[in-house]
């Protein structure tokens, strides 16, 4: 097998100098057949346009990409090309608000090699401390967009705290399994690092050892059995996006699965903005529902499916997805400001008052 070091390139030597030794977090953003809500994909832009990034390694496209299934974005004015611009698989290091390092790698899913990649991956852990590694995924799911984003979760043994087979075998533990469902069926509740913990959490929910599920793979499964084997724990978020939503942008889903880095990784995201966006899209689509008997009508019918589920397991899994006390703390701010007079006290806006 090649040396995975050959995929990739890292950047010049005053950036990889500058690059704080680890531990560091890495956060996945590689969508698997189908990215719904192109959820990912804005989670990695939502990293870069928001926090101080830099791209410190990328790699070889060419080595890993079908170019007709992940197609070069083309700009054409009239009578030529001015813009061609390639697919890229990169890793990146960006800053939390509170100045605290983490890694990101983002693009595309990979075509071809993926067990080079991965274990090109594991190399980068290396070179730079990597200790954590947190994905991101999104799935289509009859539900609806009036209830709460459910997560399905998964990780590796290291992830949850349990000791990986001595010949370095995959576990049979159902956890790191070749799709997303593989901890729980419904569950909110992330692995975490008390095996007792994540274990109760399969149990509350029905899911265990003893139910397999078997589907077309994806590149995240490879990569979190190969971080095992480097001794790397994984942890995997899965948001479940409504089935009629996935090719729109989706934020809600962007913003529960940033909460959750923000949670496992323990980084400060600033994340108002994007809770601003998804009052914006809520209202939106609340008035083309509005507009629709039909749609109301399959609306109608998802919820009383979640609510069903819901009572069904006595509300385990359906853990509403809460602002972050950060966020609670800027909005509460911003409203102070909004309604605050020009000396400095607050109280209602004056004026009349219409009844």
């Amino acid at each position: 097998m090649r040396d995975p070091r050959e995929l990739y390139q890292l950047e010049d030597h005053e950036v990889i100098a500058a690059v704080p030794s680890g531990p560091l977090p890495l956060v996945v953003c590689i969508p698997g057949m189908i990215d719904a809500g192109q959820t990912c994909r804005t989670a990695a832009t939502y990293f870069q346009e928001n926090l101080r990034s830099i791209r410190i390694a990328r790699f070889d496209s060419d080595e890993l990409l079908d170019y007709r299934s992940s197609r070069p974005r083309v700009v054409y004015d009239g009578r030529r090309y001015p813009t061609v611009e390639m697919p890229e698989i990169a890793l990146h290091l960006v800053y939390d608000d509170a100045s605290r390092p983490f890694l990101l790698l983002e693009g595309p899913e990979p075509d071809l090699r993926w067990n080079l990649l991965a274990g090109a991956v594991v190399a980068l852990a290396d070179t730079f401390g990597i200790d954590q590694v947190v994905t991101l995924r999104a799935i289509p799911s009859e539900t609806p967009h009036t209830r709460t984003i459910t997560m399905l979760t998964h990780a590796n043994q290291l992830a949850l705290g349990e000791e990986p087979p001595a010949d370095g075998s995959a576990d049979t533990t159902g956890a790191d399994t070749d799709g997303p469902g593989e901890q729980c069926d419904t569950s909110e509740h992330p692995a975490s690092g008390d095996s007792a913990d994540a274990q109760e959490g399969i149990a509350a929910t029905g899911a265990g050892p003893e139910q397999v599920f078997e589907m077309p793979g994806s590149f995240i499964p490879v990569l979190e059995k190969e971080l095992q084997r480097g001794g790397i724990r994984c942890q995997g978020f899965v948001a479940q996006i409504p089935h009629y939503l996935t090719r729109s942008p989706y934020p809600a889903g962007t913003l529960a699965l940033l909460r959750r880095v923000s949670e496992t990784a323990a980084l400060e995201i600033p994340l108002m903005e994007l809770g601003d966006i998804v009052e914006a899209s809520q209202r939106m689509l609340e008035d083309e529902v509005e507009d629709s008997p039909e749609l109301q009508a399959m609306v109608k019918t998802l919820e009383d499916g979640y609510d069903q589920m819901a009572r069904d397991n006595d509300g385990t899994g359906y853990v509403p997805d809460m602002p972050t006390a950060d966020e609670l703390g800027d909005r509460f701010e911003r409203f102070l400001a909004e309604n605050t007079d020009d000396d400095g006290t607050s109280g209602p806006p004056s004026g009349p008052i219409s009844s």
